[in-house]
């Protein structure tokens, strides 16, 4: 043993564990006598990096030029540049050899996290927590960074490869492990459920009594801001209001979250709400220089998007579609971005506001579209239009049109992704063209079954696609085994075989599997197939059944109300007049249908006699007395329903009627006779 090493030890038995300045001066002062001693520098990184001196470690480290260091304090030059948030560096160290140790992997699991890779983070810590613990508590950190990651992934959009969504009782031990599960809720839009687990997370934090007011508060404050949060979306502005006067934003240490608590205060303040320029005024950016304050890609995305909101209500319209016209002719498209396709959506809401006001949206927006023919932004606004003004087909030709675009040119990851295919197929299902869905269904499923292949084949196995795209074959698959066409058979067959090959426990996918087989095998195969498969045969899920016992018992009949029988069942539901009494069923009684008040005479009129000839006209009737000569005259040649006198049928006449009336013959011949000559 050299002897400088010899000092260094006997340096060490006098100093604590956590006193690390008496340690780096210990190994200082071994250093000035033995430069090259490879032990003390290595305790001199290490007692920099206690002291959070990460750029002076890095520097030590560089400086020695010794590659006997380098490799022995991989772990501290890994740990000090993820510290200083070069996490692409501290990931490509740590990840160099295969034979890491479990600091390396923690390192490196970290770090993936931070550069929001979550799917490879997840793994990394499934692999330690596969493992037996070396530090004690190990598995209580990891169980809290397990669950920080899967919210993440629900976050990302990625819910699909999280392990559980639900919480378990061991996820509400902690109230770090409550937190998290937390989180997931509120990702997933469970905000009520979200709310019962951040109170629990609250109550278990200021339950601890090993810790001062200043630790419960430190660890308490994220929560709640968490919480003002929930109360806000559930619309109780008055007690997020209440709960944010309690908040003492000083203890959060962490920027970003203190940034985003004092935003969203914003949305309950009266000062701010009725005036955009004062909400412009109070709203705050993050403008930390730590690196470790930089916020993740989604809040990133939600404080340019309200800072892009805000310069609309204040109308800043020309200077928004200046900036994301110019960050937006810099991005390839199509893209599924979801940044990108935001700020989209922001520009086309600058052209439409900065437009003449005559002039419709959807011109303005269809004029933007031309320009950026392959932008999905433009087209889901435009789409979201048309829904909105009920032009369900003008919105399916739009989203047919611009798939036809992208087979075009071939942008292939894009027309086929998920998230459009379901937007297609759901407005061709509003439209009932089912022949159309399994057309769209087939192409895509055809698509990501061979670029999953092809996938495979590149990486020597593992996955064959991302989890939507498989969630879009389950899809494809149910709707194809519906099908009579063999050839659609086959190809669901196809699908669940993929889908089967992914998950061995996907049960959806030894359904489908079984169902589309059974046009070709026999009964017995089947059996065998379920068996096989983990499914329960028929015959004993149905052993305990009497078919016999099912057909005497009869279909039951839901009991009514007790006032109810049998005979009022068979009355008529119409509100039609009711049937006569002969014609009634037994036990009705036929009511008299009441007058209406409006109807009925005077009361002074009531007592007189009902006039019979009421129902006839006023000339009619034998009361009738005309008046005036003229009218006498002509009364008088009328008959009144009498009988004609001398005419009648009794007589042999023709009859021309009662008082005498006479022919056209006789009134011709009285009238000539009275100009004859004399």
């Amino acid at each position: 043993m050299a002897p400088g090493t010899d000092n260094l030890i006997k340096l060490l038995r006098r100093v604590t564990l956590d006193d690390h300045n008496e340690v780096l001066q210990s190994a200082e002062a071994v250093l000035k006598t033995s430069k090259d001693d490879i032990q003390a520098q290595h305790i001199k990184i290490v007692a920099l990096l206690k002291l959070d001196r990460y750029s002076e470690a890095l520097e030590f480290l560089e400086s020695t030029k010794n590659q006997d260091l380098e490799q022995r304090a991989r772990l501290e030059r890994a740990y000090g540049l993820y510290k200083l948030g070069k996490w692409a560096e501290a990931r490509h160290i740590a990840s160099q050899t295969d034979d890491a140790g479990r600091g390396l992997k923690h390192v490196e699991a970290q770090a993936a996290y931070r550069l929001e890779q979550f799917q490879d983070a997840a793994q990394l810590y499934a692999q330690l927590a596969s493992e037996s613990a070396e530090v004690e508590n190990e598995d209580v950190d990891l169980k809290i960074n397990i669950g920080a990651i899967d919210a993440q992934l629900q976050w990302a959009g990625q819910g699909y490869s999280v392990r559980r969504s639900k919480p378990t009782r061991e996820d509400l031990e902690a109230f770090e492990t409550t937190y998290n599960a937390a989180c997931g809720s509120i990702a997933r839009g469970e905000l009520r459920q979200a709310d019962i687990l951040l109170k629990r997370a609250i109550d278990l934090c200021n339950a601890l009594e090993d810790w001062s007011e200043e630790e419960k508060n430190a660890e308490c404050s994220p929560i709640v801001a968490q919480r003002i949060y929930v109360l806000s979306k559930l619309d109780k502005l008055d007690e997020a209001a209440a709960l944010y006067q309690k908040l003492p934003l000083e203890s959060i240490s962490d920027q970003i979250t203190r940034t985003i608590a004092r935003n969203n205060s914003l949305l309950f303040s009266k000062e701010a709400s009725s005036n955009p320029y004062m909400l412009q005024r109070l709203f705050q950016t993050p403008e930390s220089k730590d690196i470790n304050d930089i916020p993740f890609q989604f809040q990133a995305n939600l404080f340019q998007h309200n800072r892009y909101t805000q310069d609309l209500m204040v109308s800043k319209s020309a200077g928004v579609a200046r900036s994301t016209t110019k960050y937006l002719t810099k991005e390839p498209m199509p893209t599924l971005s979801s940044k990108v396709n935001t700020i989209s959506v922001m520009n086309a809401a600058a052209h439409v506001q900065n437009e003449n006001k005559d002039k419709p949206e959807f011109k303005v927006i269809l004029g933007l579209l031309e320009k950026r023919p392959k932008d999905v932004g433009l087209l889901m606004t435009i789409i979201q239009l048309l829904m909105a003004a009920y032009h369900p087909g003008a919105a399916l030709n739009q989203i047919q049109k611009f798939m036809k675009r992208l087979e075009d040119e071939r942008d292939f990851d894009v027309r086929f992704a998920p998230g459009l295919v379901c937007l297609l197929v759901t407005l061709l299902q509003r439209q009932g063209q089912k022949e159309q869905i399994r057309m769209e269904l087939k192409k895509a499923a055809r698509y990501w079954r061979g670029r999953g292949e092809n996938k495979k084949r590149k990486a020597g196995g593992g996955s064959s696609g991302d989890g939507n795209a498989l969630i879009l074959l389950r899809v494809a698959g149910t709707e194809l085994v519906k099908s009579n066409n063999p050839l659609d058979i086959s190809r669901a067959k196809g699908i669940f075989e993929t889908l089967y090959a992914e998950d061995k426990n996907d049960r959806v996918a030894l359904a489908g599997l079984v169902a589309a087989t059974t046009t070709t095998s026999t009964d017995e195969d089947k059996e065998i197939m379920m068996l096989k498969k983990g499914f329960t045969p028929i015959q004993q899920l149905t052993s305990g059944i009497d078919p016999g016992a099912l057909e005497e018992a009869g279909i039951p009949i839901p009991l009514g109300k007790p006032e109810q029988s049998s005979s009022s069942s068979k009355k008529p539901s119409s509100k039609k007049r009711a049937a006569e009494e002969g014609n009634a069923e037994p036990g009705e009684v036929n009511k008299k249908r009441r007058t209406r008040q409006s109807r009925l005479p005077n009361e002074e009129n009531r007592k007189k006699p009902i006039d019979p000839e009421r129902w006839l006209p006023l000339r009619d009737r034998s009361s009738y007395r005309p008046k005036g000569k003229k009218a006498k005259i002509k009364a008088a040649g009328l008959t009144q329903g009498g009988i004609v006198v001398g005419t009648g049928a009794g007589d042999g006449g023709s009859g021309s009627g009662a008082g005498g009336l006479e022919s056209k013959a006789e009134k011709a011949k009285a009238k000539s006779g009275k100009k004859g000559k004399r």
